[in-house]
């Protein structure tokens, strides 16, 4: 008789650390799914703003070159207007020195 409450209550006490046990791990384990879900949820925000920024990379690196083909064009016509500029007062130049030599 000793023996089988013996049995018994041992059983119960295996029973009781067992399903301590088990909530304990059920526990560990929603812990994990709620926190992959949570890092999927920030994965995907995270691509969407990468493809977001990538994006807007492709566009400025088409604006710069924009930039710089429109800055190349400034400084041709700069060039060309210096060169003009420079015409222009060899030609006042030569119309002073003319005038000079006509009121002697």
């Amino acid at each position: 008789r000793e023996l089988v409450e013996s049995k018994r209550q041992l059983e119960d006490d295996v029973d009781s650390e067992i399903e301590h046990l088990r909530r304990q791990y059920e526990e560990k384990l929603t812990t994990a799914r709620e926190t992959t879900l949570k890092y999927k949820g920030e994965n995907g925000i995270m691509k969407k703003k990468y493809a977001v920024l990538q994006n807007e990379l492709e566009a400025q690196k088409e604006e710069v070159i924009v930039l710089q083909a429109r800055e190349r064009e400034l400084h041709e016509q700069i060039k060309v207007l210096e060169r003009e500029v420079s015409l222009h007062k060899k030609e006042i130049k030569l119309r002073d020195t003319s005038i000079g030599e006509k009121e002697k």
